[in-house]
This record gives C-alpha cells, sequence and structure tokens, in this order.
C-alpha cells in the first residue's frame, strides 16, 4: 500500500504508537508521520505509507493550525496539564479582547524555547528521555512564527492559533504565562509577554 492516512489521533498515545498501530494493522514496515504531536494532544496526524513517505518533508514544511486550551493560574513542570504544578497564581476577570491584546507581541517571527519534556532529538535521544534519566539539558531554541491568535473563551483560555511547524504550543503558553504587575492592583494572571 502506498499513500497517505489522516488520522485522528487519541489522547494519551504518542504519534510514534500511531505508526506501530498501522504498520501492524497494514504488514507493512514503510510507514512514518508528518508531524509529532504530543501524547495529551488531540487531533489530525498525517501517517504516510509506502511510497506516501517521500512525502513527509513537504508535509511537514507546510504550515499548521491548532485549536489550544490553556488554563491560567497555574504552572507546571512540564508546561503540560500532566506536570506536577509548580507555582499558581490568582487570575483576574479577562475578557476576549484583554488575551487578544497580551497575545499581540507574539504575532511575527520569534524565538521560542523547546519544552525540555519534548520530543524533540538531542544526538538522536528524544528531550523528554534525557530528562527523564536525570540529564541536565539544554533545550533548543528556534524561531518560529505566529501568523495569528484569537481567544474563543478568556476564562480557561481557548484559542485558534496559525503557525509555521515546528512551533511549540504549551511553550507559547509559558512564554505568555502571568507576570507581576501585569493586572490591576498588582495582581497575577495577565497574560504578558516576557
Amino acid at each position: 500500500m502506498n499513500g497517505l492516512l489522516i488520522v485522528d489521533k487519541p489522547a494519551g498515545c504518542t504519534s510514534h504508537d500511531v505508526v506501530r498501530r498501522v504498520r501492524k494493522a497494514l504488514g507493512q514496515r514503510s510507514v512514518g508521520h508528518a508531524g509529532t504531536l504530543d501524547p495529551l494532544a488531540t487531533g489530525v496526524l498525517v501517517v504516510a505509507v509506502g511510497e506516501g513517505t517521500k512525502l513527509v518533508s513537504h508535509l511537514q514544511s507546510d504550515d499548521k493550525r491548532y485549536e489550544v486550551t490553556i488554563a491560567l493560574g497555574a504552572e507546571t513542570d512540564s508546561l503540560d496539564a500532566d506536570g506536577e504544578v509548580t507555582d499558581t497564581a490568582k487570575v483576574p476577570p479577562l475578557d476576549s479582547a484583554m488575551v487578544e491584546r497580551a497575545l499581540l507581541p507574539f504575532i511575527g517571527r520569534n524565538l521560542q524555547e523547546a519544552p525540555k519534556l519534548s520530543a524533540i532529538k538531542l544526538g538522536g535521544t528524544p528531550l523528554h528521555r534525557r530528562v527523564r534519566r536525570g540529564e541536565d539539558v539544554e533545550a533548543p531554541v528556534r524561531e518560529v512564527e505566529l501568523y495569528e491568535a484569537a481567544a474563543v473563551a478568556p476564562s480557561l483560555w481557548q484559542g485558534l492559533l496559525r503557525a509555521v511547524v515546528g512551533t511549540r504550543r504549551r511553550t507559547g503558553a509559558w512564554d505568555a504565562r502571568p507576570c507581576e504587575g501585569s493586572a490591576p492592583d498588582g495582581e497575577r494572571g495577565v497574560l504578558d509577554r516576557r
């Protein structure tokens, strides 16, 4: 079999888990995917089979669109919902306009440090594996570009992002994390660029 499969990846499995299942189901070794989704992420995972694997590099270079949900008021060690909470902050009342204004500085090209618990490989080994072995790793910094960001529901912030490939949504959430003095009366909680 040759071609592309569009898989609706559920939460809880890695992109490689999906590839492994496709290999087993089709009895075919030549299977790959066009972009890693975190285990917590759900959505479209493009799986290439046989001659379709030759298209992966072209597919990976296209821009992506993401729907994200960010819980404001808590920071975790992994920058995602699975991590241990390392900091909390009171979140003042927000509206969509406030959130979108706070996101404006992120539109365009920016440098972004990858989360240390990610699938990005350093010397052939995923960062998350190195961190879990106790290694002190330096996460790579990459240039990313965000084309648009729109708030859907500001209380448990939901938004739509359109970005170039390689943009880390959870790192973007951390970059836009609450900072001291960004809200009225010195409360923490309003998104602000650091």
